[in-house]
């Protein structure tokens, strides 16, 4: 299904602009677990060439809400759009394939493929999809490797890198597609504080070097002040998105949300 508003040929210009630069949007979003990550009417925004940071309580509250927008859980009712398509529209193989080439994943865990090297994993989207490297492909994967620092890595394996150096290269596989939006679950969640902020100003950084949309769950208020935006998730809604936010204001709406 298709976003009509990304259709719209006749919008005034200031608007046809602010929607060019949404990547997620989503509108009424609404999925009943009866547990604490469950969604309720959520709607919200991610803009190109931003980092956005979506933060709650450590209930998995903020997490549900993406889970469903990025199409890894259902959603019961409501919308959320990726690059004009509605994903809460899509199901099976479709949704599997509109996520590979649209969604970028970074989870906790770096769950690199062992048996790969580096250059490997970072080319294992193309692999999935059985798709060939194009020039433009490989011009932008040279970009990737280049503003990571891998370019000296390329055939070591993951055992063989520290666990920063891994966290670099889930990166750059996770935008070698190039995708419209990169949701990231506590990406560097289990790294030392330094490196854990080292990878949010990474991101930040490519996010608007590159324009890309990057949206990441977390509890952490370090990453929150970094971030372009932040989404407040309580009760398993959104309270608020404000563009800024101190750390101290961060930790007072965080302990309102437990």
């Amino acid at each position: 299904m298709t976003d009509p508003d990304v259709r719209t040929q006749h919008a005034p210009l200031g608007e046809a602009t602010r929607l060019d630069r949404v990547a997620l949007r989503v509108e009424g979003l609404t999925r009943n677990t009866g547990s604490t990550d469950a969604v309720h009417d959520v709607g919200f925004r991610v803009d190109r060439g931003e980092l956005t940071a979506v933060m709650g309580a450590a209930d998995g509250a903020a997490a549900g809400i993406m889970n469903v927008a990025t199409g890894l859980q259902p959603a019961e009712s409501g919308h959320a759009y990726i690059a004009g398509t509605d994903v809460c529209a899509l199901s099976g193989v479709e949704l599997a394939r509109f996520r590979r080439a649209n969604i970028g994943y970074l989870f906790r865990g770096i769950d690199l493929a062992g048996s790969r090297t580096v250059v490997g994993n970072i080319r294992l989207p193309f692999d999935l999809d059985e798709r060939p490297i194009s020039l433009q492909d490989a011009r932008w994967l040279d970009r990737l490797v280049t503003s990571l620092g891998l370019a000296s890595h390329l055939d070591c394996y993951p055992h063989e890198l520290p666990p920063a150096q891994q966290q670099r290269v889930a990166i750059a596989r996770a935008l070698a597609p190039r995708p419209a939006l990169v949701y990231g679950n506590e990406p560097g969640g289990d790294l030392d504080e330094r490196d854990r902020r080292a990878i949010t100003v990474l991101l930040r950084t490519m996010a608007m070097e590159y324009d890309l949309a990057v949206a990441l769950v977390t509890a952490d208020s370090g990453v929150g002040t970094a971030a372009d935006r932040v989404v407040l998730v309580r009760d398993g809604t959104v309270a608020g998105t404000p563009r800024a936010m101190t750390a101290e204001e961060l930790e007072s709406e965080l302990a309102v949300a437990a």
